[in-house]
């Protein structure tokens, strides 16, 4: 990451931190390189708290393409899909989460919500 991304990213972060979404969007659309995880991870949070939920999934994604065994990126696909009420897909994911963090079954299981 080049230093001009890097302080894109950190600028950012910071916007964020304080609940600027719009100015963290625009920070980052400065940054030029696509495949760095982070910004792509910032992106899909700052969507997902905008409860812009189909371009949070895109970035989302893209991180699972980057790194697809990060456990951040895959806690955020479960609290995307509990949004969206789609259960197969909350497991699924769910079920990858235990295999990466080698949690007990008894520790994280889903228990489906009336």
């Amino acid at each position: 990451m080049s230093d001009l991304d890097e302080r894109s990213y950190q600028e950012a972060l910071k916007f964020y931190s304080y609940g600027d979404l719009e100015t963290a969007l625009t920070k980052l659309s400065d940054v030029v390189n696509p495949n760095h995880y982070m910004t792509n991870y910032l992106k899909g949070s700052i969507y997902l708290k905008k409860r812009e939920l189909d371009d949070a999934l895109k970035y989302f994604y893209k991180c699972e393409e980057l790194e697809p065994n990060n456990k951040y990126a895959i806690l955020k696909f479960i609290t995307y899909y509990s949004e969206r009420k789609n259960e197969p897909k909350v497991i699924e994911y769910l079920n990858k989460a235990k295999r990466i963090c080698q949690l007990p079954k008894e520790k994280f299981e889903y228990k489906k919500l009336n």
